[in-house]
């Protein structure tokens, strides 16, 4: 009965630790995904930015003089500036779209966590019922076990008392 209570125990004590060990990485991965989410949003909001974005109408002056420019410059100017928005949506859409990626990911992963947190709650719970019900064992027990009735034990103590007997007598004599 007290191996049970010592085995249940045990069992109760690691299940806790893994079961802390869990939560922690819950919380990690729950802060990760929270950055995630935030980026995504920042992402989202550039991307909205730059879709909306206009050539600013100087641009196409002479920057000493004010004037416009020739037709050929102003088509360079523009061209630059769609290449460069262009650069800029691509490379947001590529950090959002791992963003997502990534927070599938853990959304994933903490759900994993989930369960398995909630395997290792069962575990100590039930534990926690053999231990109990161990303890509820042993308190039923006697406290001194009668062993008057068993013939075997009162054989075991006559053959003491004999041999006690006999070493005093080779003492004493």
């Amino acid at each position: 009965v007290q191996k049970q209570i010592d085995d249940a125990g045990a069992a109760f004590a690691k299940a806790s630790r893994k079961q802390e060990e869990i939560e922690s990485q819950i919380e990690y991965k729950t802060g990760l995904l929270e950055q995630y989410r935030t980026l995504r949003e920042t992402l989202l909001k550039k991307h909205k930015e730059t879709t909306l974005m206009h050539m600013d109408e100087h641009a196409c002056n002479c920057p000493m003089c004010g004037q416009t420019l020739p037709d050929d410059q102003r088509e360079v100017k523009v061209a630059e500036f769609r290449e460069k928005t262009q650069a800029s949506l691509d490379d947001t859409i590529r950090t959002g779209k791992q963003a997502a990626a990534d927070i599938a990911a853990l959304e994933a992963e903490i759900k994993a966590l989930g369960d398995q947190l909630d395997v290792q709650k069962a575990k100590k719970i039930e534990q926690n019922k053999i231990k109990t019900t161990a303890m509820k064992t042993l308190s039923e027990l006697p406290q001194e076990v009668d062993m008057s009735t068993n013939e075997e034990y009162q054989n075991l103590l006559t053959e003491i008392r004999q041999l006690e007997d006999q070493a005093r007598s080779m003492m004493d004599g």
